[in-house]
């Protein structure tokens, strides 16, 4: 068994991220994975809990020693309110377990490179702050994604997704030729500045670049603290990028932090511009295939745009900025198999042997007394009910079943089959 803990620096609302990290090491193998839930936070332990679970992870235990004043931090066992919260959280998880045990986390189209190559040369966080928040953002809109590391990839994992996202620098090179290979037969690959331009003994690799259909002149890495929570907020600026709406995202503007590069078009089309006229979104066409190249870190920018701070959830994110992130979903074809009007609301279907359910966590940080979800390719769900509200009035139409339900911290719906 693979087994993790729910720290997290961009916050609790990236327990899923910790939790699919832990699915994808454990997939070679079919393991199974647990994950430790961190009562120093009565206030989204319930969210975290079922963010876990929602995720693949079938073992839950709560980090709740104590008492307070015999050690440091997390000693909260004789805080009422935290163990009157975690009997609640249990009782919740207990009530839907016949549905959760053998349910199965959906076959995702999207996945995301976590590569130790990149971690191996370059002493920096920010490109793991990138790939937490290009998952975020994938998250945000309701997109199941799988981890993927360099191995994966190289012995062709590839094949049946549709999309990656790449932050790394370094990059093995058998993985890069798999994923130029893949780009080629149809797939879209996102990538932001400084990504896949060394190899993993540090030796310059062009196959990516070349790929991109762009000649990197080069990049800036400004050192400093990258965490979300606590480094973000403070980290110095380098300008702004104004984007106008284009097909693939709305207009909006991107503050520049992190990786930034130089770089010039051969091939590719410039799809936006820095203040200075040269390239900082380009695009190009591979084969049957596309890359999407940004000369800087726009999941840096999503963060940083959304007033992230200590010891509270980040609930500011810009839909117009989120649309940047996901305009590679977009170009490869990539819909979304439920739809969430809260954008705050996490939500993953699962497959279980005799319901579907669809697991919510609430990151909103208020309740919330509306929430439409509608569902594609359904056809076989007879009834949806809500373990907190009972039967829900579905409705068919446009091929969509949907239904609305207050949301509190977190709920099930069961998705009963014909």
């Amino acid at each position: 068994m693979l087994w993790s803990e729910d720290w997290a620096c961009l916050g609790p609302e990236v327990s899923g991220y910790i939790a699919d990290m832990l699915r994808a090491a454990a997939r070679p193998k079919n393991l199974p994975t647990g994950e430790y839930i961190i009562c120093n936070d009565n206030r989204t332990l319930e969210q975290r809990a079922f963010s876990a679970l929602m995720h693949g992870v079938r073992i839950l235990q709560f980090y709740c020693y104590g008492p307070y004043y015999a050690f440091a931090d997390g000693m909260v066992s004789d805080n009422p309110e935290t163990q009157k919260t975690r009997g609640m959280t249990l009782r919740r998880i207990a009530s839907a377990d016949q549905f959760l045990c053998d349910a199965k986390t959906p076959q995702a189209e999207v996945a995301i490179l976590y590569g130790k190559s990149h971690e191996l040369w370059q002493g920096d966080a920010a490109v793991g702050t990138e790939r937490r928040t290009m998952y975020l953002a994938m998250q945000h809109a309701h997109v199941p994604v799988d981890m993927m590391s360099e191995q994966d990839i190289a012995e062709g994992m590839l094949r049946s997704y549709k999309v990656l996202y790449l932050a790394e620098s370094n990059i093995r090179r058998d993985a890069a030729r798999a994923i130029a290979e893949w780009v080629r037969a149809g797939g879209t690959l996102h990538m932001c500045a400084g990504a896949g331009l060394r190899d993993e003994y540090n030796e310059p690799l062009e196959d990516l670049a070349r790929l991109a259909g762009v000649e990197v002149e080069d990049v800036q890495k400004p050192g400093g603290d990258y965490r979300e929570h606590y480094g973000i907020p403070h980290q110095p600026l380098a300008g702004e990028v104004k984007l106008e709406a284009t097909k693939w995202w709305s207009a909006c503007t991107m503050p520049l932090l992190g990786y930034r590069e130089t770089c010039r078009p051969q091939g590719a089309q410039v799809l936006a511009t820095f203040a200075d006229g040269k390239p900082a979104i380009l695009r190009a066409a591979a084969g049957k295939g596309t890359v999407l190249r940004f000369a800087f870190m726009p999941g840096l920018a999503y963060v940083r745009s959304a007033n992230p701070g200590p010891n509270r959830l980040t609930v500011e994110y810009k839909p117009e900025q989120l649309s940047v992130l996901t305009a590679a979903l977009k170009m490869g074809h990539v819909v979304a198999p439920i739809e969430v009007s809260e954008p705050l609301v996490e939500a993953q279907m699962l497959s279980g042997p005799t319901a579907d359910i669809i697991v919510l966590a609430n990151w909103a940080g208020k309740s919330l007394p509306k929430v439409r979800i509608s569902i594609r390719n359904a056809s076989r769900i007879a009834t949806a009910g809500s373990l907190t509200h009972g039967r829900l009035k579905a409705r068919r139409a446009g091929g969509l079943l949907s239904f609305e339900l207050p949301l509190d911290a977190t709920d099930v719906i069961v998705l009963r089959r014909r």
